[in-house]
């Protein structure tokens, strides 16, 4: 919902949700060589957080 309304999502609340989804890309990929580059990365402090994926925009989708 967050999406649709174009609202930014905390990272509190992102945790959560970026760990089951880092488990579901290893589970789909079954290759650790291959979910690394898939998987979704956080960078600093705990209240200043980044999150990234390392590969190129046009290969990500997000899909309801």
């Amino acid at each position: 919902m967050m999406l649709e309304k174009n609202e930014n999502i905390m990272s509190a609340r992102f945790l959560p949700n970026r760990t089951k989804i880092n488990k579901k890309i290893r589970l789909a990929l079954n290759n650790a060589k291959r979910s690394r580059y898939c998987e979704i990365e956080s960078e600093g402090i705990k209240t200043a957080k980044r999150y990234g994926i390392n590969l190129p925009p046009e290969k990500i989708k997000i899909l309801k």
